[in-house]
Order: C-alpha cells, then sequence, then structure tokens
C-alpha cells in the first residue's frame, strides 16, 4: 500500500513532572542529539525512505501515540 504523509506537526517538549529528562532524551533521539534538525533535514530524511536516514532511534519504551486525527466523510 502507498502512505501519503499530508501533515507533519513538530512539537518541543521541556522535561517536566509529567515527561521527565530521561524521556526528553528519548524524544531527542528520534529528532537528532541535540534537536537541531530543520525543515530541510526533514525533507531529506523523509525522501530517503529509510528508517535509518536520521541515524539510531530511541528505544519504544514509554514512548506512546498521543493523538492521530482522521478525517471521516
Amino acid at each position: 500500500p502507498i502512505r501519503n504523509l499530508d501533515e507533519l506537526n513538530v512539537i518541543e517538549v521541556f522535561p517536566s513532572p509529567y515527561f521527565p529528562s530521561a524521556k526528553e532524551r528519548e524524544a531527542q533521539n528520534l529528532m537528532g542529539e541535540s534537536c537541531d534538525l530543520t525543515a530541510s533535514d526533514v525533507e531529506r530524511i523523509l525522501e530517503a525512505k529509510s528508517v535509518t536516514a536520521n541515524g539510531p532511534m530511541a528505544p519504544a519504551c514509554g514512548l506512546y501515540l498521543a493523538h492521530v486525527k482522521y478525517d471521516l466523510p
């Protein structure tokens, strides 16, 4: 099947009692060591169509899907 990415939202997460620094580091690993990705970096990663284009990913332990929006008829 073909999947299309129609929208990409990026948020910055700061450490808090609800999101401890260890979890912040995991999220940073998904986005780059210092959270320094630019829009062109995201475009390059998506065009590469490879999970290794951005380097190693954080382990899934503790990560969760926060929101999904469906456009239903």
